[in-house]
């Protein structure tokens, strides 16, 4: 499941929120653990894009998030901050 909201800052600036959840089950049996593994991971990420040419046809974003992966298998599971730097291209 996704979930995209965008807004215009200003003339050439879009930020942007982005949410998502996922549930995976694993067919098998952990060979290690000796049960199903379960995992449900949701993120919600920040972005800012500059919607004018950077570098030629270049147009950069920067994205800050946090994403938090709950597993039944506890090794599996963790929190993290992701953060970076992209660059897209337009043709």
């Amino acid at each position: 499941t996704n979930l995209v909201l965008l807004k215009k800052l200003s003339e050439n600036l879009i930020g942007g929120i982005r949410s998502s959840a996922s549930h995976r089950l694993y067919k098998e049996i952990d060979p290690f653990f000796g049960i199903e593994r379960k995992d449900l991971k949701t993120t919600l990420i920040f972005s800012i894009e500059y919607k004018k040419n950077f570098i030629g046809d270049l147009y950069p974003a920067i994205e800050f998030g946090f994403e938090k992966n709950d597993s039944s298998i506890e090794i599996f599971s963790y929190n993290r901050f992701v953060s970076g730097l992209f660059f897209s291209y337009r043709f």
